[in-house]
């Protein structure tokens, strides 16, 4: 289920994500939400058992002739493959990223009291609803959001949860594992399974999907124009 959606965002088939290789496949889908909901030149996901290059159509040839004698998406890749761009996009920001999934079974629930829907209530909550597509969770002091996440209804079968963010003087006391717990319910009592992508330096953000349950579905690699 996890292969086909991602898949379907990349342009690309299930069978592509598990090849034992690396492939490289032009297409048109370069609006992809999965990542940085922005447009993406180039982007990649490595399964373990399989990695995939989704690029834009004029990027096709230089994308594979960089990757040429790779199997997977490791550093002298990701290196190889933005050298080999640097002539072709410009102004543009790479990142390294970590895919993460989760199902019921595995769902690690930390809600505290204090959380509720801001979907329409708040700035915040409703320009990321509109955005998104999703409710908006956020847990209140004093009536002002101090810690909040974001339902991506980005799938018929998978739903993402992201944008979640802490103000400064409210880290470290669980608020964004409680958000999260939150808007999980909301993913699994719609029938969805829970997907989680981060940069992979933030520890931060791997720290709370870990603590949830969350596990490793892929690496990613890709740019988003400034």
């Amino acid at each position: 289920m996890l292969d086909e959606h991602h898949a379907s965002l990349l342009g690309c088939s299930a069978e592509d994500l598990r090849s034992g290789e690396l492939r490289v496949v032009k297409s048109p889908h370069r609006n992809i939400r999965i990542a940085k909901g922005c447009p993406l030149p180039a982007f990649a996901m490595d399964t373990g058992e399989g990695t995939l290059y989704s690029v834009r159509p004029d990027l096709c040839e230089a994308v594979s002739d960089a990757v040429r004698s790779s199997q997977n998406l490791n550093e002298v890749t990701c290196q190889r493959v933005e050298t080999a761009l640097a002539g072709w996009v410009s102004e543009v920001e790479w990142f390294r990223g970590v895919r993460l999934w989760l199902d019921t079974q595995h769902f690690i629930d930390c809600q505290k009291n204090g959380v509720v829907d801001i979907s329409e209530s708040h700035a915040t909550g409703k320009n990321l609803r509109r955005i998104w597509g999703g409710p908006v969770f956020a847990h209140l002091i004093d009536g002002a959001p101090v810690s909040w996440a974001a339902v991506k209804l980005i799938g018929q079968k998978v739903w993402d949860v992201g944008c979640v963010e802490t103000l400064p003087g409210f880290r470290g006391q669980s608020y964004a594992r409680s958000v999260v717990s939150v808007a999980l319910k909301y993913i699994f009592d719609a029938g969805r399974l829970a997907c989680w992508g981060t940069d992979a330096d933030n520890a931060a953000s791997l720290r709370t999907a870990r603590a949830l349950g969350f596990q490793r579905y892929a690496l990613e690699h890709g740019c988003f124009v400034l």
